[in-house]
């Protein structure tokens, strides 16, 4: 651990003044040495820095995770490079983000088939991923760059309940946050309305 929480303020705040690349790359670096050594926080400040670092770490990568709605259902949330991401996701360490995006993936090949889906707001053009979550029946939602909001792509027929899809992601199932609202009945969200996020 940092032996003062100002340490960590300070080089954070240090990340402001510098270009995207530039931040990325010094939260790639430097910044996931040391926070692999922070074992506890000593405010809220220091915790909320680091879910900022994170995400300036994925800024340019598109990051998939998981959303649970009220009804159980399962969605993939596509964020296109730049869309926000909830903050459970990004309290994963950095050393274990590779392995989160993995069990995620991983679903479209471990859960059984269930049905077939249907395209809205002009699908998922080329990409030939996404299309076997929703045979799988977990939703799709992708990010409309720069600005939101997460639109609802595939719809599947026969939906998965997360308590099926959990025991998949192993202990990363805990960092599935639950949303109020139902994807049946929602087109489109922006995240902010619903949960923390970066």
């Amino acid at each position: 651990m940092w032996r003062e929480s100002g340490q960590v303020r300070a080089f954070a705040e240090g990340l402001a003044g510098r270009d995207l690349h530039a931040k990325a790359a010094i939260a790639t670096g430097r910044w996931a040495a040391e926070c692999g050594r922070i074992t506890s926080w000593p405010d809220s400040m220091d915790h909320d820095l680091l879910l900022k670092s994170r995400r300036i770490a994925v800024s340019g990568v598109e990051f998939d995770w998981l959303l649970v709605d009220d009804d159980g259902h399962v969605a993939l949330c596509c964020s296109s490079i730049d869309g926000e991401i909830p903050d459970r996701v990004l309290e994963i360490e950095e050393r274990q983000q590779d392995a989160f995006r993995e069990a995620v993936a991983a679903l479209a090949e471990r859960l059984p088939l269930l049905g077939s889906f249907r395209e809205e707001s002009g699908g998922m053009g080329s990409d030939l991923v996404s299309p076997e979550f929703a045979k799988r029946g977990i939703y799709v939602f992708d990010w409309k760059p720069w600005s939101g909001p997460y639109r609802r792509m595939l719809v599947p027929t026969v939906t998965v309940s997360f308590s099926l899809v959990g025991p998949h992601l192993g202990h990363f199932r805990n960092h599935v946050p639950v949303a109020n609202l139902s994807f049946a009945g929602t087109v489109s969200f922006q995240l902010p309305d619903l949960l923390p996020c970066r």
